[in-house]
């Protein structure tokens, strides 16, 4: 056995077990430690890198992108990680706080490098579909509003033969297609979605969310100037929060009928939002 598998392998063990508990920073220096034992570009450096972007990923530190990297460029040398391991870490990196627009790109890049591997190994359904949304919001974050509706509705097409089409898990995915085209300046269409949305949670008696979206439809009605049905949504905003009996909901949903009426029912004029 090598120096370094004799010292990577009790890392491993204990990155791999889910109840093992260590400081991350203390692994991460463990890690490093043994940069010196790997040539450039070899089996070994590519297990070790790729160690050390899941590590970092998971602590939300961006160098786990370089990580990542440079683990790709020694297995594209070496063909050593299993197609899981590289599946696994992809997601990781797409899981990272970022904070620009280029961090962003990379993530929508690690999805779609994970992606082109879930038929090579037993990913669950479920991951996918999640992995697939994730995909949406990022770019949606990108400002590529038809990119991304074009990507969710083709997952919604999947989460239905999957989930059917009145499924609870269904509900964020309609508020992303519904954001989707807000982004594109289509508010008609999103009323359309968050109303199906509504359906949904409906049925599954989730009545916070039912209150949360009754409060989005709101907004959307008085943006557009159709303040009727802006006081319907909040009243129907109000009926749940009493239903409820949940007293925090109805000074919320009076609260925020108050941002858009007067007490004589009067729409408050809105403050120009300055363009950046």
């Amino acid at each position: 056995m090598t120096d370094f598998e004799q010292e990577f392998a009790p890392l491993l063990v204990k990155l791999s077990d889910t109840n093992a508990e260590f400081h991350g920073s203390t692994m991460l220096q463990a890690l490093k430690s043994l940069e010196v034992l790997v040539p450039p570009n070899s089996a070994e450096a590519a297990r070790l890198y790729r160690e050390i972007a899941v590590l970092q990923a998971k602590r939300h530190e961006l160098d786990a992108f370089d990580y990542a990297d440079m683990a790709l460029e020694a297995n594209s040398a070496t063909a050593i990680l299993p197609q899981d391991r590289l599946y696994w870490m992809h997601v990781a990196c797409a899981q990272i706080d970022v904070y620009n627009d280029s961090d962003v790109l990379r993530q929508v890049n690690h999805i779609n490098a994970a992606l082109l591997l879930v038929n090579s190994f037993a990913a669950k359904p479920m991951d996918v579909l999640r992995l697939r949304q994730d995909l949406g919001n990022l770019l949606e974050a990108l400002g590529r509003h038809e990119e991304a509706l074009a990507s969710n509705m083709a997952l919604l097409a999947d989460a239905e033969s999957l989930l059917g089409a009145d499924a609870w898990d269904l509900h964020y995915l309609l508020s992303h297609i519904a954001q989707n085209f807000c982004g594109l300046g289509q508010t008609g269409e999103a009323l359309q979605w968050l109303n199906r949305r509504l359906r949904v949670l409906e049925i599954a008696g989730d009545e916070s969310r039912v209150f949360d979206t009754y409060g989005i439809i709101a907004d959307l009605h008085f943006n557009a100037g159709d303040f009727g049905k802006a006081k319907a949504a909040h009243a129907d905003r109000l009926a749940i929060a009493e239903r409820n009996a949940k007293n925090a909901w109805v000074e919320l949903a009076s609260e925020d009928f108050g941002k858009h009426f007067d007490a004589d029912g009067k729409p408050i004029p809105q403050k120009e939002k300055s363009t950046p």
